[in-house]
Parts: C-alpha cells; sequence; structure tokens
C-alpha cells in the first residue's frame, strides 16, 4: 500500500517537472504570438504556395494551436485556412492576401478574438507565426500509475523539444533523457535554419523513444575566385560580412536575400538571391573600376601622419623624395597631414573615374611656447635636445617646439644636470635647477697602464677620467711589478683638471727562483752554497756548507803524530716572507742543520774518528734589501742549538771552542 502510494508522489511530481496538462477553460482564448519568420519558406516553396484572385502570392500564418473549427476573417481580404494533418497536427495554415494587417478568430467553445491588429502588413511569399494560449481539450492526458524513461534524439543536435509546452534542449549530439508521465501528449521541435516540427506521441512503455529529423531551411552559397582582382572581396549578405572571396559552401537561410560584394577600387556587386531548402547557389560577380591615380608630394621630415578619409594611410619616404602614389576610389576626399606638437591641416580634392590627381603638401605649422630657465649658481651653459643654445643662464628660450624637451647644464665645478622640460602652446615655462659641486679630473700615473679604483669600484686603466660628487675619495692604483698605491683625497670643483701619481717599482717578487752563495764569519767561517725559491711568498731553502777553519790535535805534544778536523754539512730551512713595499723583505725561518768533521790524517791510538756529527735546529729571520731587480744584499741573524752529537764530537767540542762554534752560534752570528 505505502509503495503504491509513494509510486504515484513519484510519478506526479515527474509530470509535473516534465509535463504541463492543458485544460482549455471555456470561451477563453488569445493570441500571445505574432512574427515573421525569416527562415521559413514555406509560403514561397513548390506545392505549398498560394495566390489570391487577384493573382498575388498569398502570405502565409502558421497558427500553432491544436483547437480545431476556428474561423478566420480578414475583412475584404482572401483567406483559406488549411486544417492540421498529419504533418503539422498542431497547426493551420492560414494564407492570406498580401497588405493584410487585422484578423479575427472565432471558436464555438473557446471564444473569439475580433481585429487582432498584427502590427504590420503581410507581405506576399512571406511565412509569419502566431501562437495560441490554449490547446484543444484533452489533447494531452497524463497516466500518472505508469512513469516513462523517455529518450530524445534530433538531429539536428541541440535542438528544443517543447512537450506540452515544457522545453527541453537536446546535446550537440542530439540526446536527451527525461521522467515523464505516459498516456497521450504533443512535442514542438525547432532548431536554427530548419523547419519547426509539431506533433503528437502516446507513451505506453517503461522505456520510450523519440526521434526527431527537422528538415534543413536553409542552401548553400558559393563565390569563386573568377579574376585576380575578386581575391579578398568581402561578402556581405543582407548586410552582414559572412566572408571573402574565394567563399564556398556558406549556409544561408531559405527565403529571398541581398548578396553584396565589396572591393576596394571598385564599385559594389550586389544581387537578391532567393534560397530554396538544401539546394546550391554559385554567384560569379563582375566588378566595375572605380579608381583614379593620387601623387602626393610630401616634405621629408620625421613623425609625418597622412590619413585619408580619416583613415591612416603609408606613404614612400627618403632622402630624395616623400610622396603617396597609388589608386585611390573616384569621388570627394581628403587628406589630413598631421606631426606630433604641429598644427595638422586638410588638402580636399575630387578625383575623376580613370582620372589622375597631382597634389603637393608643406610641412605642418609647430605650435610654439617659451621657456625661461635658471640654476644656481647662474652661468651654466645650456643644450635643449641635444643643441647648444646662445648664452648661458639666467636664459630665455622663445618659439620651442611645445611638448617635453630634454635639457642640459654644464658648469665647470658644478655637476650637469639633465631634466625635462614641458612646453605649452603660448605658455612661459619656468625651470629653476640647484647645480651641485662637481669634479672632473683626468688621472694620470708615471708609468701608465694602472688599474685605477675610487673608493672600491674600478674606472679603468689610466689615464682615465673620473668624475663625482665633491667629498672624500680613495684612489688605489694597482699595476703588475709595482708597488699597489692607494690614498685618500679631497676632491671638489676647485680641484686640478689633471693628477698625476708616480707609481713605485715593486722589486721584491712574491714568486721567485734564486741560487745563493754566502760566507759566515764573527764565531767561525764557512761557506754556504745553494738554492730556494718563494712562492707567493712562502719560502724554502737548501744548502751545503762546508767550513774553512780547522782544528789540529796532538798525540804526546808531538806535531808528528796530529791530524786535522775540517767540517761539512747541510742545511734545510723554511719560512714566510713578509714584504715591506719596494725593496725591503723579511723572512722568518727555521732550519734544520746537519754537520760533520771529517779528519784528513788519523794517528790517534785511542779514539776512533771515523764519523764525528752533529743535528742542529736553527732559528731566525732573513732581511733582504733589493738594489735592482734580481740583485739584492742580505742579513741573517739566527740562533742555532745542537739536539744531537755522537760521543767523538762530544769529545772533541769539549776539547776544541772553534768545533763547538759551528753547531752552536750565539745571536750575534751574521750572515751576509
Amino acid at each position: 500500500m505505502i509503495n503504491s502510494i509513494l509510486h504515484k508522489t513519484v510519478a506526479v511530481i515527474l509530470v509535473c517537472i516534465a509535463t504541463t496538462v492543458l485544460e482549455v477553460s471555456a470561451k477563453d482564448f488569445e493570441i500571445d504570438l505574432f512574427e515573421i519568420d525569416n527562415f521559413d519558406t514555406t509560403a514561397n516553396a513548390p506545392g505549398t504556395t498560394e495566390y489570391d484572385p487577384n493573382g498575388d502570392k498569398c502570405a502565409l500564418i502558421k497558427v500553432q494551436t491544436t483547437l480545431r473549427n476556428i474561423r478566420f476573417d480578414a475583412g475584404y481580404n482572401y483567406v483559406k485556412p488549411v486544417a492540421q494533418n498529419s504533418e503539422h497536427p498542431a497547426e493551420i495554415w492560414l494564407y492570406v492576401s498580401p497588405g493584410t494587417r487585422r484578423i479575427s478568430l472565432q471558436h464555438a467553445e473557446a471564444g473569439s478574438i475580433t481585429d487582432y491588429d498584427l502590427g504590420m502588413r503581410l507581405e506576399s511569399g512571406r511565412t509569419y507565426r502566431m501562437g495560441l494560449t490554449n490547446v484543444e481539450v484533452n489533447m494531452v492526458s497524463a497516466d500518472y500509475d505508469n512513469p516513462v524513461n523517455l529518450t530524445i534524439h534530433t538531429i539536428p543536435g541541440g535542438a528544443t523539444v517543447a512537450i506540452n509546452g515544457v522545453p527541453l534542449v537536446t546535446d550537440r549530439n542530439g540526446f536527451a533523457n527525461m521522467k515523464m508521465a505516459g498516456g497521450r501528449h504533443t512535442f514542438r521541435a525547432s532548431a536554427p535554419m530548419h523547419h519547426t516540427l509539431d506533433g503528437r506521441m502516446e507513451l505506453n512503455n517503461p522505456e520510450e523513444s523519440l526521434y526527431i529529423e527537422l528538415a534543413k531551411a536553409y542552401g548553400w552559397v558559393a563565390v569563386p575566385l573568377t579574376d585576380d582582382y575578386l581575391k579578398g572581396a568581402t561578402v556581405l549578405i543582407d548586410s552582414n560580412e559572412v566572408g571573402t572571396v574565394p567563399l564556398s559552401d556558406f549556409a544561408v537561410p531559405s527565403g529571398r536575400h541581398t548578396v553584396t560584394v565589396r572591393q576596394n577600387l571598385y564599385e559594389d556587386w550586389k544581387t537578391n538571391i532567393e534560397m530554396r531548402d538544401t539546394l546550391p547557389l554559385t554567384l560569379t560577380p563582375h566588378l566595375t573600376p572605380d579608381f583614379g591615380m593620387v601623387l602626393l608630394h610630401l616634405p621629408s621630415v620625421p613623425d609625418l601622419v597622412l590619413q585619408l578619409d580619416g583613415k591612416k594611410v603609408d606613404f614612400d619616404s627618403g632622402r630624395k623624395k616623400t610622396e603617396f602614389n597609388r589608386p585611390v576610389n573616384s569621388g570627394d576626399h581628403v587628406f589630413t597631414v598631421s606631426r606630433p606638437n604641429h598644427y595638422p591641416y586638410e588638402i580636399h580634392f575630387s578625383l575623376p573615374r580613370d582620372g589622375s590627381v597631382e597634389l603637393t603638401a608643406r610641412e605642418p605649422e609647430p605650435i610654439t611656447g617659451a621657456m625661461q630657465l635658471f640654476t644656481s649658481p647662474a652661468g651654466a651653459e645650456v643644450w635643449i635636445d641635444g643643441e647648444k643654445q646662445q648664452g648661458v643662464t639666467p636664459l630665455s628660450v622663445n618659439d620651442i617646439i611645445i611638448g617635453d624637451h630634454k635639457v642640459e647644464y654644464k658648469r665647470k665645478g658644478c655637476r650637469p644636470e639633465t631634466l625635462t622640460v614641458t612646453v605649452t602652446e603660448n605658455g612661459n615655462t619656468q625651470s629653476n635647477t640647484s647645480l651641485r659641486d662637481y669634479f672632473t679630473i683626468n688621472v694620470l700615473t708615471n708609468p701608465a697602464g694602472a688599474t685605477l679604483y675610487l673608493n672600491g669600484m674600478s674606472k679603468g686603466i689610466t689615464p682615465v677620467e673620473i668624475s663625482g660628487d665633491a667629498g672624500n675619495y680613495e684612489l688605489k692604483f694597482i699595476k703588475d711589478k709595482y708597488v699597489t698605491k692607494k690614498k685618500t683625497y679631497t676632491l671638489d670643483g676647485n680641484s686640478p683638471g689633471v693628477m698625476e701619481v708616480k707609481l713605485q717599482r715593486n722589486l721584491v717578487p712574491s714568486w721567485e727562483f734564486y741560487f745563493l752563495a754566502d760566507y759566515r764569519f764573527i764565531s767561525t767561517s764557512m761557506m754556504d752554497v745553494g738554492l730556494g725559491f718563494y712562492a707567493e711568498n712562502v719560502n724554502f731553502e737548501i744548502s751545503y756548507t762546508l767550513g774553512f777553519q780547522k782544528e789540529t790535535f796532538y798525540e804526546n805534544s808531538s806535531e808528528s803524530s796530529s791530524f786535522n778536523m775540517k767540517p761539512q754539512g747541510l742545511n734545510i730551512k723554511a719560512g714566510y716572507g713578509i714584504s715591506i713595499p719596494g725593496r725591503f723583505r723579511i723572512t722568518p725561518r727555521l732550519g734544520f742543520t746537519y754537520l760533520n768533521f771529517a779528519a784528513d790524517s788519523v794517528s790517534y791510538e785511542y779514539m776512533d774518528f771515523d764519523k764525528v756529527d752533529s743535528y742542529s735546529i736553527e732559528a731566525g729571520a732573513h732581511f733582504g734589501f733589493s738594489l735592482c731587480r734580481g740583485v739584492r744584499i742580505f742579513a741573517e741573524p739566527y740562533y742555532a742549538f745542537a739536539v744531537g752529537k755522537n760521543d767523538a764530537m762530544k769529545m772533541l767540542s769539549n776539547a776544541s771552542e772553534i768545533i763547538k762554534n759551528y753547531y752552536y752560534c750565539p745571536l750575534n752570528f751574521f750572515r751576509f
């Protein structure tokens, strides 16, 4: 029971949404629509054309209603109704004499409409539509107990299907679905450029389909390219642009239309056509030339603008001649010659068909104003748009073209200033500018070729010009093989125009390879021979040491049994050089020394002197002074102390001060 009630309730809701059940109230109906149908050519189509007693082609009114037995009256005008049939079940076709303005309708049950004003006079061979508010009683009957799933398929897609007056639009493929009550229903299908179709349907099954194919209400127009001059010509149908030549297969609604082909320099070609359903129509227009030649000589000035009849046109511009030389439609025309910030003017002329006109244009007259220029301090030279003016500030400049101008001020000892001054028509623009203290200096170095840094920013290779606002500036000069020079200067507008800086030769390179040969004295006499290098001031040196002082030992105070001890050794040193710009370098170093004493004759009975050696560590500093590049003298104070020696060395060094001094050197030991 509950399911039955629910089932009926759903059916009622579906019917309310998808259908409208029309019940005609007695003696009451009216016209709610009357319009011309530009896409319907039924009144002109073969088999559906009617003529009135005067032989004039009738207008056709398609009255949209399901009522029958309606009586129509147009007064003295001819009226012929055609009743509904299976092809148009919801329409009455009413043929009426052209010129009819009013019409009356009468129905035995629905009532009457007297002298309805159509709002226009009917035209011969045109189709119109009239809609009535009511339909026949019992035309629609809904079966709420049997809901139906209706699938609608239309050709073309996107058609509108009104079922019982409720519209539904199909998709692009022509399909739509809806749920509705079963029973009898009416429908009306319509789509642009297709004939409207009215009909009835009986829905009895749970799944029903409705297939509707609308008849085309259009044909196709083609305009082929029969002559080269037609290429790109504009095609208009009823004053609407639809394309250009060549035009092929353009769909046009059935009926009467006006086609226009428009091409520059030719007269418009027009023709009236009558399109018929699904039929192609090919047009072959022939245009009549309508132009002459115009030669306009123009002044060779920049930014010139030329308009012909209000539209900008191009022209040939060159050093020797500037001109407009091309065909123009015959008739009256006007050239407008203009230039920015100049007065435009017009040149009127008439051009006959196949004729020619030669004109000369003058340069447009400039629109001018004036400017008053002041600077603080005064006395600045003035450039306007790159052109130097006569005199200095304060300065009056007259007859200058209106608009924006670039004004430059230059004064010795002041920063050059550039600003934009706007001049107005017949105006006198004033400009006041404060100039800042400024310097410009040409910097030279001896020798040239140094990189100049101004407050850390590179300004180029000397000689170079620098400039800026007054103030303190750090100048740094860098040149290979020369000492970097850095100094702070106070620079202003009163500074000399030329600054020359002398650079000092750097005789202490951070990279070098050298040979050494030196002589040590004071405590002992020794000679060093070796080599070394500096790599980014890191120093390494190795040398061979040979002593000159000998110590003679005696056995039992007898010279005949004596022997001599002669020192020799190897030194390795490393350090880091600290340069003092120009000629000096100090290199703190650490070193290691191996020292050996070799006897030139041995006859000592109680000791074995085959090996007499010691190991020492040195700490000192290398002081170098460059006389010129590659030639230096140096002194090297250092201190050495033994870290290892064999028994023979210990014994002999205790016995001899000379041997002791070879591996032990006091602070006053110098090396040159």
